[in-house]
């Protein structure tokens, strides 16, 4: 059921798979240090943060906004889609409820900052960053966003006026 969420294959419980879905695990089993058991609870995690994204335009505009790649509302994830999914649920620690009110509040600072080029200029001086005025941050700049957002004493309101 994951698999198939998160690649558009049709696998079934039982039998061969057809050629298309063939070629989709070939792909993924075959990618180099690919490792079955640490594949399939990331695939797990990956697929639970995918379904609590897509439902919400919300959720949806943050992650296209941070990570640059968009998720739609129906259907599986596009190839970079799903890359930048498991990028997210498969890091160390990895908590889909604490991270998504994290997506949420980087979003809000960063699309900020964005409109913003003087609180973005001190942000980049402060932080050595380098947030652009349109488009995603760097994945860099964006762990930069995620650790200040992520901190349990984050206050928005404080923080953007030190900025």
């Amino acid at each position: 059921v994951n698999f198939n969420l998160l690649y558009a294959s049709s696998l079934q419980a039982s039998g061969s798979p057809n050629a298309t879905n063939r070629t989709t695990l070939f792909s993924v089993a075959g990618t180099q240090g690919f490792n079955q058991s640490t594949y399939l609870p990331i695939l797990s995690k990956t697929a639970n943060l995918f379904r609590a994204i897509r439902p919400s335009s919300v959720y949806r505009a943050d992650f296209r906004l941070l990570y640059g790649t968009p998720i739609s509302a129906t259907g599986s994830p596009t190839t970079l889609a799903r890359t930048a999914l498991f990028g997210v649920a498969g890091t160390a620690g990895f908590n889909q409820s604490l991270y998504l009110p994290i997506l949420r509040n980087s979003s809000i600072l960063y699309s900020r900052m964005q409109r913003y080029a003087s609180a973005r200029n001190t942000f980049n001086s402060q932080y050595g960053t380098a947030l652009p005025a349109s488009g995603p941050p760097t994945a860099s700049n964006r762990g930069v966003i995620f650790n200040i957002t992520g901190d349990p004493s984050y206050d928005a309101a404080a923080f953007w006026a030190s900025l």
